[in-house]
Order: C-alpha cells, then structure tokens, then sequence
C-alpha cells in the first residue's frame, strides 16, 4: 500500500466508502483505508459473515478533516479611553458624568445623555460617545 499513488488511494477510499478522502493527504488516506480494512476483517469473524456497504463498519470509521483554526488580529491599535483636555465640549460632557456620579445616582443612560444633551445644547451623538468613552476610563482603572 505504500506505493499506491494518490489517484490509487483515492479509488480505495471510495471503494471502502470513507468520506472525505479529498481533503485528506496520502498518509491519512493509507491510515483510514488501514483502519477501514482492520475493522472489517475483525467484524467478519466476529459475525461470521461478510459485512456490506451501509453496515456497521461505515459508522465505525469516519474522517473529519483537520478544520483550520482562525485568529482574527485586529489591526488596529488597542485604543484607550483618556481624559479630555479641560475647556472643551467633551470634557463639559465627562464634568457632568462625574457630577452624576459621585451623587450616587445610577449610572446614567443614553436616554438620560440625550435628554441631557437636549438641555446642555450637546448633539446627542457625542454625548452618547462621550457616555461610552466615559465608563470605560471609569471603570476600567
């Protein structure tokens, strides 16, 4: 069997009924068709009998092929929340997060931030960005 050529194994396999034996390199065709034969012959004279195609031994053996293992990298740097700069919008935004904080009330929401930005004159979208960036440098510290 070792010098059966790949068109060769691959007849074999499918004469045997393995499954997917196109995916699978010389070496693990030999190995499923080893396997196959193995545990055919020993279930004939465990039974007594031939076993045919559809039968036990074709539940026995089965191939799952080698399935890749995907590791998604960001390429992005791993940003981190800072503290706006004092005097501008975002940190009026951040002054009021804290304000709401430390008086013990829960943390806010993004319907509070945009009733919030309606009567601070924020547009609503930054507020609510702000309200993200916010808890994440609070509660990450």
């Amino acid at each position: 069997m070792e010098n059966l050529k790949k068109f060769e194994l691959r007849e074999l396999c499918k004469e045997h009924g393995i499954k997917n034996y196109g995916a699978m390199t010389n070496e693990k065709m030999r190995e499923a068709i080893r396997s196959k034969m193995a545990t055919a012959s020993f279930i004939e004279k465990a039974l007594g009998r031939p076993v045919y195609e559809g039968s036990i031994v074709e539940t026995v053996v089965k191939y799952e092929p080698e399935k890749p293992v995907i590791v998604r990298k960001s390429k992005l740097p791993e940003l981190k929340a800072m503290r706006p700069k004092a005097g501008t919008k975002r940190s009026e935004i951040w002054d009021y997060l804290d304000g709401l904080f430390v008086k013990g009330s829960p943390i806010p929401t993004i319907k509070g931030m945009k009733k919030a930005a309606a009567s601070h004159g924020w547009h609503k979208y930054t507020a609510c960005l702000q309200l993200f960036e916010w808890r994440n440098y609070t509660f990450s510290i």
